[in-house]
């Protein structure tokens, strides 16, 4: 039915055309409800019958807590609070199998009071896979830029602020950072989570100053590996790899990304059609510069 709103451009009942904040609506239902039907598909080939189950408990399942009256996500052994955080109404990331693991992988270093670093390359979409994530938890993502020009002083700001707002932060290509700032971002992280893992509720900062914490505080760093073989790769700092779950995000397969295209499109036998575009992508791709076919622009 969403996919027939997008191709007619109209209401079924109502004749009047859909605007441009409707259509971006019914993109982020279909975009989102194209995720849901693969997992549901994957949970019914394996015919599982125990809630018990890893391939159940490994996704993302809302939950209401009766106790404190909200929302929590739980995923394995995790449980999340729901952020209740008004995004707006933005562009949802297509979402892989291989971000299915990454979910696993930051909501267990998220339980763990720990940051996560994605690695991968730039047609990846590292960080607006970590803002689709956000999306889903109700939690506001800031993303911070990084360079070699960036501040020590301005990384310490943003740790301060983030550990009070209780907000999630993503430093993207944290490799191009400077010694001296890297040093700046290790000591205000190992700070924060010693007092999250102590359960203690203020934490005393390395300038003397003392701020409130709250349990919700989450960083994510990404770093691109250069594109030659030969040239120097770039690996976590010793004082930062007991922080960070490392995780290798893998350029996302071509088939999910134009039937998830597809659909948001409107048009009828996404599959299809998918398999279609995805054999020209190949033959194309074999033939063009890899700059020629950014596929990563149809992920966001």
């Amino acid at each position: 039915k969403l996919s027939a709103l997008l191709l007619r451009n109209s209401w079924k009942v109502v004749s009047e055309p859909l605007t441009s904040l409707h259509r971006a609506r019914l993109e982020a239902m279909a975009t989102l409800s194209v995720w849901l039907r693969d997992v549901l598909d994957d949970l019914c080939h394996l015919k599982l019958r125990d809630v018990t189950d890893f391939e159940w408990q490994r996704f993302l399942r809302p939950s209401p807590d009766e106790g404190e009256g909200r929302l929590t996500l739980k995923c394995l052994n995790s449980c999340l609070h729901y952020g209740y955080e008004y995004l707006g109404c933005q562009a949802t990331p297509i979402f892989t199998p291989r971000a299915n693991n990454y979910i696993v992988a930051f909501t267990q270093a998220l339980s763990a009071h720990l940051g996560s670093i994605m690695v991968g390359p730039h047609a990846a979409n590292k960080v607006e896979l970590v803002k689709g994530i956000g999306l889903l938890c109700g939690q506001f993502v800031s993303t911070l830029h990084c360079s070699p020009l960036t501040d020590k002083t301005a990384i310490g700001r943003a740790f301060e602020g983030l550990a009070q707002a209780s907000s999630w932060a993503c430093f993207s290509e944290v490799d191009t950072l400077s010694a001296p700032t890297l040093a700046v971002l290790s000591q205000m992280m190992h700070t924060i989570v010693t007092a999250l893992q102590a359960k203690r509720t203020t934490c005393q900062l390395p300038a003397g100053r003392e701020i409130p914490l709250r349990p919700t505080f989450a960083v994510i760093l990404t770093h691109t590996p250069p594109a030659l073989s030969s040239a120097p790769t770039w690996r976590l700092p010793l004082s930062l790899s007991p922080l960070f779950r490392s995780f290798s995000l893998p350029q996302p397969e071509a088939t999910v990304v134009f039937r998830a295209y597809c659909s948001t499109l409107g048009l009828r036998a996404p599959r299809a059609l998918a398999s279609k575009l995805t054999l020209l992508h190949t033959m194309a791709r074999d033939q063009l510069s890899p700059t020629c076919l950014p596929l990563s622009t149809l992920c966001h």
